[in-house]
């Protein structure tokens, strides 16, 4: 070894972290030359001598197994009894000390006893559960042994970029609820890699979706049964609320269609039955009255012999076609107008006037504009968005809910006195603070970036007026993956998102238009009306109020 201090050029903990991946790809030539200049850097370092003995050993066991047919005097049966030797002679039997523990299974570690040396490492933590000599070697060892236990049980061992590709299969898959397959690709990553905390969080996620999926499938098997025992409301209420959260779920849209269609088919026989029961008033006359009335009596008939007719006949004149008849013509169809209009007025009158009561009342009631219970409901989307693999959802609506929750929490913690209630709603905002900032960080390392060009931004117009929304959702989207601070794409994409809503409204699907008011509310953290939009559709499924206040509190919305 050099014992000339090489001039810094990166720092040693640098230096290190390549060693340390150099060696786990195997190039161990190029480790040691890194280690040599760490121990140049650092001489009489009992950990580096300690490296540097380690991977050399590498070095000179790789050269050894480089021919095809070794010779007998190389085995591995050969080293161990020559280590079992060697150490007897040269390394006195442990007195107890961890230090002399940690050396013998160095030495045994040099000629790939790593069993033995195993075992002395053990024995020496035994001793001294702190050395971290032992800890390290003990670790790097468990971790090439199990990376070539794997390679002899796969011959083909996926690379980098096949493992990757892997992963983002699993995104998409979960993405698509696909919650099984991606499980799948995600623990076919680990086999390789059983320390990578992605994959570990992705598998931790799936398996809390496939058990959320699970209270799905048991709640629609629920729907089912209330259907066929005739509770048709409750069946309802199940089977748009499985829309919303789980709108994927194989049968929940067939168990609608057949709730609506069992709906019409009552609703017809109903009014069937109220038909045959209503009175037939139908004169009738018998026969002999029906005689009576076309036979003349006989003195009727002496008077029609006996008396004459004079026909006058008047010549023809010709009508002239009054003025006022022009004008009532003309009017009539300008009041007809006036008329309709005046009553659509009126009608709208009187649903504000049944609108503005109970609803309002009713949100007035729940405060549901308070900061702590709006950022913990943006941080609950925000989770809903995680696990559906929205990534960019997720990140603007634990944005929002840091920023809606901060202000607060300091107006709070600046107030002289706090009592119980001031507490308690600091907790509470401040773990909303915490939990979405966490996520706001992790998050940006999990986008997919998509290139955009600047004629599609340009097409997305075009995109709305022709009907294509979904396009133009998923030009803006990829955009704002790439620009997270664009605000005039944002709200862009949360306008459209919103008028998206409101259509699925007036079209009577619920399940569809809470999904793009959810959207448009993280989106544009102005407008809180789209909250106020989603807590109405969830109150109308949870029973909380009647079609007829859903109806109220939309229609000026959608009118």
């Amino acid at each position: 070894m050099n014992d000339q201090k090489p001039p810094v050029k990166r720092s040693s903990k640098e230096i290190l972290e390549e060693l340390k991946q150099l060696y786990r790809e195997k190039e161990y030539v190029r480790a040691l030359e890194l280690c040599t200049e760490l121990v140049a850097r650092h001489p009489g370092n009992a950990d580096l001598e300690g490296l540097f003995a380690k991977i050399e050993a590498r070095v000179k066991a790789t050269a050894a197994a480089a021919p095809a047919t070794p010779p007998p005097t190389e085995s591995t049966v050969y080293y161990t009894e020559r280590a079992e030797s060697s150490v007897s002679q040269e390394t006195p039997a442990p007195t107890g000390d961890a230090g002399d523990y940690v050396q013998q299974g160095v030495k045994l570690y040099e000629v790939q006893d790593y069993g033995n040396a195993v075992k002395a490492w053990e024995t020496a933590l035994s001793i001294d559960p702190e050395n971290t000599m032992a800890i390290d070697y003990l670790n790097n060892v468990r971790a090439m042994i199990g990376a070539e236990h794997t390679a002899e049980n796969d011959e083909d061992v996926p690379d980098k970029n096949q493992l990757l590709t892997i992963y983002n299969e699993g995104l998409q898959l979960y993405k698509h609820k696909d919650f099984t397959a991606a499980l799948e690709k995600w623990e076919y990553i680990l086999k390789y890699h059983p320390g990578h905390k992605e994959t570990q969080e992705c598998i931790r996620k799936t398996k809390a979706a496939l058990e959320k999926e699970q209270e799905y499938v048991d709640m629609l098997n629920e729907a089912e049964s209330d259907f066929r025992t005739g509770d048709h409301a409750e069946a309802e209420r199940k089977v748009l609320h499985l829309l919303i959260k789980a709108p994927h779920l194989e049968g929940a849209q067939k168990l609608k269609e057949a709730i609506e269609e069992r709906k019409r088919q009552i609703t017809e026989i109903r009014s069937l039955e109220i038909e045959e029961t209503q009175p037939q008033h139908i004169s009738s006359a018998t026969d002999d009255e029906i005689t009576r009335y076309f036979t003349p009596d006989a003195a009727e008939g002496r008077k029609a012999e006996s008396r004459k007719v004079v026909k006058i006949v008047k010549p023809k004149k010709e009508r002239k076609v009054s003025k006022w008849l022009i004008a009532v013509i003309v009017l009539i169809p300008i009041l007809g107008v006036a008329g309709w209009q005046g009553w659509q007025m009126y009608q709208r009158q009187l649903v504000l006037e049944r609108a503005d009561v109970p609803l309002q009342v009713m949100l007035q009631e729940e405060a549901w504009d308070d900061p702590e219970r709006r950022s913990e409901d943006l941080v609950n989307i925000g989770m809903d968005y995680l696990d559906e693999g929205e990534f960019l959802f997720a990140y603007y609506a634990f944005e929002q809910a840091k920023n809606v929750a901060e202000p607060r929490l300091k107006d709070l913690q600046a107030l002289p006195q706090k009592d119980e209630v001031v507490q308690g709603q600091i907790t509470r905002l401040d773990n909303v603070v915490k939990q979405a900032g966490s996520e706001l960080e992790r998050l940006p390392d999990r986008f997919v970036a998509k290139d955009v060009s600047t004629d599609q931004l340009k097409s997305v117009d075009k995109y709305v007026e022709s009907g294509d929304v979904v396009r133009a959702e998923e030009v803006l989207s990829a955009a704002l993956t790439a620009d997270l601070n664009n605000d005039s794409l944002r709200i862009k994409l949360a306008d459209i998102d919103e008028r998206h809503a409101l259509s699925k409204v007036k079209l009577g699907e619920l399940d569809e238009a809470h999904i793009y008011f959810r959207r448009a509310a993280v989106l544009n953290k102005a407008n809180k009306t789209l909250f106020k939009h989603l807590r109405v559709i969830n109150m109308y499924y949870d029973g909380s109020i009647t079609a007829i206040d859903k109806d109220q509190w939309f229609f000026f919305f959608t009118h």
